[in-house]
């Protein structure tokens, strides 16, 4: 085992909680202030998870392309990697309760996984390596949590919850691009593997983060539906003003 890991987990979460307590300090928009303690939290817990994955992003990019296009699998790079992610969903489950049930079992899932990410020898075949290619998906749909956090601190005008709707609708391209490949390459690794015990855990667990990640696929583009709406009456508008004139 990489002891390394170590101090980078011990730098991210230092990172995290300092992060936490900047935009705490810097927010003074005035709904947020109105927030009860929970939405307080779960506000900061995504535009801080948004800010820490957006950073990581570049290195998310070249792990999909160093595993699935090179076939190469450095297990410090991956090891780290993976605990970055794991380390954001466990301190969000610490510093925010209550949070709804999908969401408490989608973070409990890559917790574990967290965990067996650093036992993990990558440079074995075997299907643990689908752990840090959703893993590194999910950094790249960091722009869902910058959504999930705005969306209750924008104001209710309407030119602020178009600016919102424009966010959800960037982030559901983004993030069902990320889904559709990400599963992609679990489905095929399922097929491609011989089937056992290790097998029907990991993607059990996948399937419950699955889970989550429809829901709110379907939330995004609920929310994404009103630029369409908005566009059809301006059109609507414009040809009634037009064939007026």
């Amino acid at each position: 085992m990489n002891i390394n890991i170590f101090m980078y987990i011990f730098f991210h979460i230092s990172f995290y909680l300092m992060t936490w307590k900047a935009i705490d300090y810097k927010i003074s928009l005035s709904k947020f202030n109105y927030l009860s303690g929970y939405k307080r939290k779960y506000v900061i817990k995504n535009l801080v998870k948004c800010f820490c994955l957006s950073i990581w992003s570049p290195v998310a990019l070249f792990v999909i392309k160093d595993a699935i296009f090179n076939n190469k699998w450095d297990n410090s790079q991956l090891h780290i990697v993976g605990s970055f992610y794991s380390i954001n969903d466990l301190l969000g489950l610490i510093l925010v309760r209550g949070l709804p049930l999908a969401t408490k079992l989608h973070h409990i899932c890559v917790v574990i996984l967290g965990i067996v990410n650093i036992l993990t020898d990558y440079t074995e075949v075997s299907v643990w390596r689908a752990c840090i290619i959703y893993g590194a998906f999910s950094i790249l749909s960091f722009s869902v949590n910058g959504y999930m956090g705005l969306r209750y601190i924008t104001e209710n005008d309407a030119i602020s919850q178009l600016r919102l709707c424009r966010v959800a609708l960037i982030s559901l391209i983004i993030y069902l691009c990320c889904f559709i490949l990400n599963w992609i390459y679990h489905y095929n690794l399922l097929f491609t593997l011989e089937n056992n015990l290790c097998s029907f855990i990991y993607f059990t667990m996948a399937h419950l983060v699955m889970y989550d990640d429809i829901k709110l696929i379907k939330h995004l583009y609920e929310k994404s539906l009103y630029l369409l709406k908005v566009g059809n009456a301006e059109n609507g508008l414009a040809s009634t003003k037009s064939s007026t004139e």
